[in-house]
């Protein structure tokens, strides 16, 4: 598929994709996000646009203040939302609405173009008409949830690995940008280590890649504990959580509905708890 063609119709996925968001939003009720996730969101994202901070309305019983940093959930979807609204002046829902859609289309866009690159125009099609469509990436897009930003990191990190394998420092960026959105995006980092081993041949040239796709994200995070160090509350704890077997059934549940129907897997059972 030529490259222009390809290219127009990405803009053309990417504005319908936006456009639904903000038609979904506007008409839910969730919106500006009524659940803990959103209001932190939202509330830390405000106080960056107005006083430069990450404060957020939650504290300790204990606290005699009734305020604290955000700490529970990564800084980067607070950071994109307070930058539109510090930007351009818009109210802060306006600004959230914004940001989701423009995440929306981000994600949307490179899922057509990496089926594109694979199947053409028709492939590119039939993926974004079964993606936008589908229960999960709705229910991802009708509140305040990091998810519509990350997607579109992730997406643009599995394109340039497939693209551009060598492009360390791009993998990295991309990776860290995925980390400070969802502490979940150190798959990414991983995923640009390896890349960046397979791509050199030589151990001089993957210790410099190796530094340019994991030290984004290291200084980063690095950064963040630092900032965090003060903080009443800490941010989550890296490590080894109770429960693994647990964890590793809902996943395999959970990938299995995006494929299932739930009336299929309530009838058949739970299909994590036949395979592990």
């Amino acid at each position: 598929m030529p490259d222009r063609p390809r290219l127009l119709l990405a803009a053309v996925v990417v504005a319908l994709a936006a456009a639904a968001v903000v038609l979904l939003l506007n008409d839910s009720a969730l919106l500006p996000g009524t659940h803990s996730d959103g209001v932190e969101y939202t509330a830390a994202a405000e106080s960056l646009a107005t006083r430069g901070t990450l404060e957020i309305p939650v504290a300790s019983w204990g606290s005699a203040d009734s305020t604290s940093t955000l700490s529970h959930y990564p800084p980067g979807f607070s950071l994109a939302i307070g930058g539109v609204q510090r930007v351009t002046g818009v109210p802060n829902h306006v600004a959230t609405l914004w940001t989701v859609a423009l995440g929306a289309a981000l994600s949307t866009g490179l899922a057509f173009v990496i089926a594109a690159s694979l199947g053409g125009w028709a492939g590119g099609a039939v993926a974004v008409g079964l993606l936008l469509p589908s229960t999960s990436w709705i229910l991802l897009h009708i509140a305040v949830w990091s998810e519509a930003l990350y997607l579109g990191f992730a997406l643009a990190l599995l394109l340039a690995t497939v693209a551009r394998p060598r492009a360390a420092l791009l993998h990295g960026v991309l990776a860290a940008a995925g980390v400070m959105v969802r502490y979940a995006g150190v798959a990414g980092v991983g995923l640009a280590a390896v890349t960046t081993w397979r791509a050199n041949p030589t151990s001089r040239d993957r210790a410099r890649a190796l530094l340019a796709a994991v030290g984004p994200s290291v200084v980063l995070v690095a950064f963040w504990g630092r900032f965090l160090s003060g903080a009443e509350e800490s941010a989550r704890r890296i490590g080894w959580y109770p429960g693994i077997g647990i964890e590793l059934r809902a996943l395999v549940d959970l990938t299995a509905a995006w494929f299932v129907p739930r009336g299929v897997l309530g009838m058949t059972g739970s299909l994590g708890g036949l395979v592990l």
